[in-house]
């Protein structure tokens, strides 16, 4: 598996708007050591004065069960940025993973078909006879530094 999560402002904004939400979500996002790829913002022709974005979740390791933990974990971040992002600048956000509608942010807060879909990213755990909470991430950061 090698999902990705794509996010995009529900409506256009501004570009000095646009700039702001992005250098805020980035700068908070600096401070957090990502399993695979940080946020990412990229311009889309095709969807000019939006604010969008893309982040790969697994690295593809040989324990799908960590991979599918550290997954959840940074897609819960980043919808956690999101969700600031949309709180500070009132912008609403539309989730995918991998090009498949999973939900939205509004007001700062993550609707349930988006928290579903995400939580839904721990079933490998449990198919793999894990249980996500005897996880720690930073534990596995560690003993993944070449990653």
């Amino acid at each position: 598996m090698s999902t990705s999560l794509s996010y995009q402002t529900t409506s256009t904004v501004a570009e000095e708007v646009r700039d702001q939400i992005c250098s805020y979500i980035n700068s908070l996002a600096s401070k957090y050591e990502w399993w695979c790829e940080p946020v990412c913002f990229f311009d889309d022709p095709n969807y000019p004065n939006f604010v969008k974005g893309n982040t790969k979740l697994f690295l593809l390791i040989d324990d799908p069960a960590i991979d599918s933990f550290m997954a959840h974990a940074d897609a819960t971040k980043i919808t956690e940025l999101l969700a600031d992002a949309s709180k500070t600048f009132g912008v609403g956000w539309n989730l995918s993973l991998e090009g498949s509608p999973v939900g939205t942010i509004a007001n700062g807060t993550l609707d349930e078909e988006a928290s579903a879909s995400l939580n839904s990213l721990l079933e490998i755990c449990g198919m793999m006879g894990v249980d996500p909470m005897t996880l720690d991430r930073e534990d596995i950061l560690k003993s993944h530094v070449d990653r």
